[in-house]
C-alpha cells in the first residue's frame, strides 16, 4: 500500500529517458500520497518542521545514512510515545519534514545519475571519434600509438564508471525504502480512524 520503492521495477523500453540509464522506473518525483496514508502534508508550511527543536533533530537523522534504519524506527517510536494529545500532528509535521529532506537527497541522487549518463555518452563519443581516427590513419603512422593510448585510457575510464553504475542506481531506491520505514512507522503511531 505505502512505501513501495518508486524505482523497484524494470525499465519500459518505450519512452526510456536516456538520462536515465538505470534499469529502475524513472520516477522524477515522489509525492508525499505515494508513500504516506495519513493526514495530508501538503497543507503544511514549508519548513514547518525546522520550527519544532524535536522533530529537526529527527528530520536530520533520519537524512543521516549512517543511522542505521532500525535506530531511526526506534527513535521515532519512542518520540511518537511521548506526544500528547496533538500526536497526530507532530507526527505529521515530522513525516513532512522526512520527506521533504529525503526528497532533496533523492533529487541529488538523481542529478548524479544524469550527470553521469551525460558523461558516459561524450566518453562513447569519444571513442567513437578516436576509433574512426584510428581505421582511417596508415599503420605506419606515428599518431596512431597517440590515438592507440588515448583508446586505451578511455576504454578503462568506461569500464570504471559502468562498474559505478548499480550503486549509483541504488541510491535514490534507498532513500525511497528509508522514507518508506519512516511513513510505515509514523502512521503505525497515528490515532485510528
Amino acid at each position: 500500500m505505502m512505501a513501495a520503492p518508486a524505482l523497484a521495477q524494470p525499465a519500459p523500453r518505450q519512452g526510456h529517458d536516456p538520462d536515465f540509464p538505470c534499469v529502475q522506473v524513472l520516477v522524477p518525483k515522489l509525492s508525499p500520497g505515494q508513500i504516506w496514508a495519513g493526514p495530508p502534508v501538503d497543507e503544511i508550511p514549508a519548513g514547518a518542521w525546522n520550527q519544532d527543536p524535536d522533530v529537526a533533530a529527527l528530520v536530520a537523522q533520519a537524512a543521516d545514512r549512517r543511522v542505521p534504519t532500525d535506530k531511526l524506527v526506534a527513535a521515532m517510536d519512542a518520540f511518537a510515545g511521548q506526544q500528547g494529545p496533538d500526536r497526530d500532528q507532530r507526527l505529521t509535521l515530522l513525516f513532512a519534514g522526512v520527506f521533504d529532506t529525503m526528497q532533496g537527497e533523492r533529487d541529488k541522487a538523481m542529478d548524479a545519475i544524469r550527470r553521469y549518463s551525460k558523461l558516459q555518452r561524450e566518453l562513447l563519443d569519444r571513442i567513437a571519434g578516436n576509433l574512426g581516427k584510428l581505421s582511417a590513419l596508415p599503420e605506419a603512422d606515428p599518431a596512431r600509438a597517440e590515438v592507440q593510448e588515448s583508446l586505451t585510457w578511455d576504454r578503462r575510464v568506461l569500464d570504471d564508471r559502468r562498474r559505478m553504475l548499480a550503486t549509483l542506481c541504488e541510491r535514490p531506491a534507498m532513500i525511497e525504502r528509508r522514507l518508506g520505514a519512516v511513513a510505515r512507522t509514523l502512521y503505525g503511531h497515528l490515532t485510528p480512524g
